[in-house]
């Protein structure tokens, strides 16, 4: 029969858990109409503990459920007549969390240890992973009921605890380690991926009532609610510390830092979706079904007794609202916009840090390095904190706050102040550039041991490449016989290097999660206090207002300052710190092409090829 879209009808939506960022879709349709321009009065039910959503489903008291696949398949086996209609998350997120010492790096490992799970059907996962690794469940390992939560883990109850990326990992690197009074971090832990180990199970999925799919009122329901609950997520996609913030407001247990985590990886569960999001792979399905049929637990036995019928899902109701959204020019592939906008941000991030080198050497031909950063920075912070009061962006905690402020201590007036001295002292702009290059080894080699970042061989020869090809412009300029290498100039320069590198670790540590306007804010004004104090002291405010300056000065703050340093930090808060890093040995040589336009600076045959070997190292470096 022929669907009818609704008007007004009122559904109600059964959640598997409690409010949190794992349902940040829904709660996002809700908030943005989405739900209502469907022709849908939504009411979503918090689950819980004791409350399995295919069972609520299936006795009439919602209309649609979220439910992982193994449970809803082992409720319709029971006789439920439940049907999956968009499978929404496209990945598992299960993970088996321990710590460094425990040897554990793969289930094999799993061998003569003690391995928490949480029971309720949660555990096939684990399973399978010690069947595939040759183990026997009942006698290789003791297997122990977790909470559902990591106590038993850090209580040194549980070698190995069951967590998912979105929610429990998170939950331990927000603990203290006791042996050094910080935050544990992933250095300090080995983790194993279920998904990796090639026995991860569908898990999120939309969920309808199979019987009324053929009642024509129900069925267009069904794809009005999947049309707007893929709305949902694809603004969570795109706006992923609003969804933060639309959970918190919905009354989440964990805070905002928390949630903005757990927003974070659960895109990463659902996107990029190649066949169009909640459209069910039938690869993933298959293996999802031979995992719940053929692994069996302590008890013998297995998910599923035989394999569901052909009914258990469809793609009927998913592709029809994805064609919906398709016309309405919505992306629903994580294929469009935000994913080229990514791809093109690293490029317009170094073409534009170049050009602050550039701007150094104008600005400070008539005025103060440290006058003149006092000015960029007093200006971008109000400038930028007039955006934020206007657009109501979300604040950092005041813990939060106090770790942006040294950030910026470090990123702006650190950093900048040594490179604006150094050009002032003489230094040539491209060198100045050439110096700063520097700090990604620096950084890189510090996030191995403060973040536990690692690369791997061919990143670690990027590393090198971008080096050599640092180093080769250097030899260039010297070979020129470039002024301006004076010890002080070079001193300073150095200090900038620490100053950069010693900045990104901070941000990434402990500034990862903080709002993004008003920790650029922050940063300013720490910068700006610093500046002024310094420009007070060793300059008296010494300001030539010429054309240079005021042109220097309008660039600084707005491209540099308001654009590419919040390109810098939305690009830290999404990658690792080594590639983002790399990204700098691309300047040297780039400022020095400007240098040799704008200053008559000599350009030679070996800073060309710096720059051929510093673009392939970066290739290496950022690869995925």
């Amino acid at each position: 029969s022929t669907c009818t879209a609704p008007s007004g009808a009122d559904v109600k939506l059964q959640l598997q858990w409690f409010t949190q960022s794992q349902f940040a879709g829904y709660f996002a349709a809700v908030d943005q109409g989405f739900y209502e321009a469907a022709g849908l009065n939504v009411e979503i039910v918090e689950g819980g503990v004791e409350i399995a959503p295919q069972k609520t489903l299936a006795s009439g008291a919602v209309d649609f459920a979220i439910s992982w696949v193994p449970k809803a398949l082992a409720e319709r086996e029971a006789g439920a007549g439940v049907t999956n209609i968009a499978q929404i998350f496209q990945r598992s997120g299960t993970l088996q969390v321990s710590f460094k010492d425990a040897g554990i790096t793969s289930a094999a490992d799993f061998a003569g240890k003690k391995i928490g799970n949480w029971g309720f059907g949660n555990e096939y996962e684990i399973f399978a992973a010690l069947s595939k690794a040759g183990l026997d469940p009942a006698s290789d390992v003791t297997l122990l009921q977790q909470n559902f939560d990591m106590s038993g883990l850090l209580a040194g109850d549980i070698d190995a605890a069951e967590a998912m990326t979105y929610n429990e990992y998170a939950q331990v690197l927000e603990a203290v380690n006791p042996a050094t009074g910080e935050l544990y971090v992933p250095a300090d832990l080995n983790v194993v991926s279920y998904e990796d180990e090639g026995v991860g199970m569908l898990q999120d999925a939309i969920w309808a009532d199979q019987a009324r799919l053929s009642d024509p009122a129900y069925c267009g329901e069904a794809i009005a609610f999947v049309k707007a609950s893929i709305q949902g997520w694809a603004y969570c996609r795109d706006n992923v510390e609003a969804c933060r913030d639309i959970v918190v407001a919905k009354g989440s247990t964990l805070g905002a830092t928390h949630q903005l985590w757990q927003m974070n990886e659960v895109n990463k569960l659902i996107w990029p979706a190649a066949g169009g999001i909640g459209v069910i792979d039938t690869a993933a399905y298959e293996r999802t079904i031979g995992i719940a049929s053929g692994t069996k637990n302590l008890d013998g036995a297995s998910v599923l007794t035989k394999a569901p019928d052909t009914e258990a899902w469809t793609n009927d109701i998913v592709n029809e609202a994805i064609a919906q959204l398709t016309a309405e020019g919505i992306d629903v592939n994580g294929s469009g916009c935000p994913s080229r906008v990514a791809a093109w941000t690293p490029a317009l991030f170094v073409v534009l840090w170049s050009t602050g080198f550039v701007g150094a050497k104008y600005g400070t031909r008539d005025t103060g390095p440290l006058t003149f950063l006092a000015i960029r920075f007093t200006l971008a912070a109000a400038l930028l904190g007039a955006v934020a009061l206007l657009i109501r962006a979300p604040r950092p905690t005041a813990a939060e706050a106090r770790w942006v402020l040294v950030a910026g201590a470090l990123m702006q007036a650190l950093y900048l102040g040594g490179v604006f001295i150094a050009i002032d002292l003489g230094l040539p702009s491209g060198v100045g550039a050439l110096i700063s290059g520097l700090h990604p080894v620096v950084t890189s080699i510090a996030a191995q041991r403060v973040l536990g970042e690692r690369l791997v061989r061919a990143q670690w020869f990027g590393v090198a490449l971008g080096f050599v090809g640092v180093v080769a412009v250097v030899v260039d300029r010297i070979l020129a016989h470039a002024s301006g290498f004076t010890g002080a100039a070079l001193i300073a320069a150095a200090l900038g290097v620490l100053g950069i590198s010693g900045g990104t670790l901070v941000q990434r540590r402990k500034c990862a999660t903080t709002p993004l306007v008003w920790s650029t804010v922050l940063q300013f004004a720490s910068g700006a206090v610093l500046m002024l104090t310094c420009a007070a002291i060793f300059e008296r405010f010494h300001v030539g207002f010429t054309a240079a300056t005021i042109g220097a000065l309008a660039w600084a703050v707005v491209v540099l300052s308001i654009g590419a340093v919040m390109i810098m930090l939305w690009m830290l808060q999404r990658h690792v710190v080594a590639k983002v890093s790399s990204l700098f040995f691309l300047t040297p040589a780039l400022s020095t092409i400007e240098g040799a336009i704008l200053f008559d600076e000599r350009l030679g045959a070996l800073a060309l090829v710096g720059l051929v070997v510093s673009l392939i190292g970066v290739a290496l470096v950022t690869a995925r």
